[in-house]
């Protein structure tokens, strides 16, 4: 199911659609419900379609919504990313939620080190290319099944310590 952007605008496009999905993503996280999350990634599959090889949002008559998927897009599918982790690369680390603002994080070899806002928070990484092996500022939970890392800090800088994942 697709989304028209506006009841102005009737074309369906990848604002609203990646919007939706996101929400469908964020509700089966809530309850348990996962009776829509196959029709939530497929939508987000949709949705990506509008967006071309280097990045730029098109729309069948290239109106003035496009600039929805600019912003929009990309923060719906982070959203869904952090709903439904299994949407994030699997041979990539990605951090995906956090209850603080992040100044800064780096993804290094043997690390991954974060500076953020609060010194208390909880953070949520999808470790694809690593393996967690200690943390520096806070407590971790490491799911290797899904690759899901969950952290407690209680330091405004947080680094996690990683090897190569086989």
């Amino acid at each position: 199911m697709v989304i028209n952007e506006q009841t102005a605008y009737t074309v369906p496009g990848n604002s609203h659609t990646s919007r939706h999905a996101s929400v469908e993503l964020l509700y089966a996280e809530k309850t348990g419900d996962a009776s829509r999350r196959d029709a939530a990634q497929r939508e987000l599959a949709w949705a990506s379609y509008w967006v071309d090889e280097d990045g730029k949002n098109q729309y069948p008559r290239d109106d003035n919504w496009l600039t929805d998927g600019y912003g929009d897009f990309v923060r719906h599918y982070l959203r869904a990313m952090a709903w439904d982790p299994e949407l994030a690369p699997d041979t990539q680390d990605h951090l995906l939620r956090t209850t603080s603002v992040i100044r800064s994080i780096t993804y290094g070899k043997t690390q991954i080190a974060y500076g953020k806002f609060d010194r208390d928070s909880e953070e949520e990484l999808k470790l694809g290319a690593s393996t967690p092996t200690g943390i520096h500022g806070g407590t971790m939970r490491w799911d290797p099944v899904t690759g899901v890392l969950r952290v407690s800090a209680r330091a405004e800088r947080v680094v996690i310590s990683v090897a190569p994942r086989s």
